[in-house]
């Protein structure tokens, strides 16, 4: 489950945003991430297509899971994760990269 805000500020042609996500790891352990960034929306004639970085903390990867999340040495620890998506009317989608680990292709609705 994850919730944003997406800000009514905006900087160098982007928009400011923060966020949380609750999830079970790869491991199946609860996990979560709180993060801020910036969404950018580059090229006028593609509008409903977007590109976005967040940085943030992320917890939740114990014992014996612990060294697999770079700087995790007080269970805590920080990420940064680019992702690029689509809108169409209120529905979006997004393709989320995790370094080396993997990919996610997410879907949800904007709330009024």
């Amino acid at each position: 489950m994850n919730g944003e805000w997406r800000f009514n500020s905006f900087a160098a042609t982007g928009q400011w945003l923060a966020g949380a996500a609750f999830f079970k790891n790869s491991f199946g352990q609860p996990s979560q991430y709180v993060y801020g960034g910036w969404l950018v929306r580059p090229f006028d004639s593609l509008q409903p297509l977007y590109f976005k970085i967040t940085a943030g903390a992320l917890h939740g990867y114990k014992e014996p899971y612990e060294n697999k999340i770079p700087f995790n040495s007080s269970g805590v620890a920080p990420a940064i994760v680019p992702s690029m998506g689509y809108c169409f009317n209120r529905v979006c989608s997004e393709l989320v990269l995790f370094g080396g680990a993997g990919i996610m292709l997410t879907l949800g609705v904007t709330l009024p």
